[in-house]
């Protein structure tokens, strides 16, 4: 692996885990996943990524270059869906349309990456699921499996020129890579999921809170020891016991004060 390589590789992962970064931060201002305007703008934030990988090639020939878009595209279809793939697709297939060049080797990888991601989607739902990373590393291989034999048809003999220079990064490196990706956007997703779950239990709490205080029958709460750490507005009108009076004693004791008042 050259040292042209090797930079390209780093500039090109820099640029794949940002995209984790990206959907952080766009996760944290509208539902993503959920509504048409998050899984676009998902799409576009993937999109723009994919240029910008497409922008630092870690390998170049005459009207080719080499870049981990795959990684990318095909993660984007398993993990944002179809929305959001397209979007992506349809962005790098324009900009590699406007590098000009062996365009149909790189539509074709671009539309095979991103339609295999998300044939993964729906193969393999312990992906987005339970969560495999075998099943992320397989569609790692399988991927770019399918873009090297692309890359081999190529006229002219550049395919074969290429192979031997990228052949090793893209079966170690790049499946790999996919990995590394679909773990970062699975620890995403996770968090979501936590906070969606702690804002629902917020929200039930909220509710039998609101029940609790409406009800017409008295409740009193207390902590192990048998001391009173709550009661209802029920509570204070029957018993008559004011709320600082109540709160911090024993039912028992309050009872026997009720009934020695009676």
């Amino acid at each position: 692996m050259t040292r042209t390589v090797l930079l390209g590789l780093i500039l090109n992962a820099g640029l794949l885990l940002g995209l984790a970064v990206v959907l952080d931060l766009l996760s944290a201002r509208t539902s993503l996943g959920r509504t048409w305007f998050g899984r676009t703008l998902a799409g576009v934030a993937a999109g723009l990524i994919g240029i910008g990988l497409m922008s630092a090639p870690i390998y170049t020939e005459p009207g080719l270059q080499f870049d981990t878009r795959s990684v990318l595209l095909s993660i984007t279809g398993v993990f944002l869906g179809p929305v959001a793939t397209v979007v992506a697709m349809a962005m790098t297939i324009a900009f590699r349309l406007w590098l000009g060049g062996a365009w149909l080797v790189g539509v074709l990888v671009i539309v095979a990456s991103g339609g295999m991601g998300l044939v993964w989607r729906t193969r393999h739902p312990r992906t987005t699921g339970v969560r495999s990373l075998w099943s992320l590393y397989a569609l790692g291989v399988v991927v770019h499996v399918v873009m090297l034999a692309l890359i081999a048809t190529l006229p002219e003999g550049a395919g074969l020129r290429t192979l031997p220079v990228i052949a090793g990064p893209v079966l170690v490196v790049f499946p790999l890579a996919t990995v590394a990706l679909g773990l970062l956007l699975m620890q995403r997703l996770e968090r979501v999921a936590v906070v969606a779950r702690l804002r629902a239990q917020d929200v039930e709490r909220e509710r039998l809170i609101a029940a609790i205080e409406q009800s017409d029958d008295s409740i009193v709460i207390t902590d192990a020891s048998g001391t009173i750490e709550y009661v209802n507005p029920a509570f204070v009108a029957v018993t008559g016991y004011k709320l600082g009076e109540a709160l911090g004693a024993n039912p028992r004791i309050l009872k026997s004060g009720q009934q020695d008042a009676e």
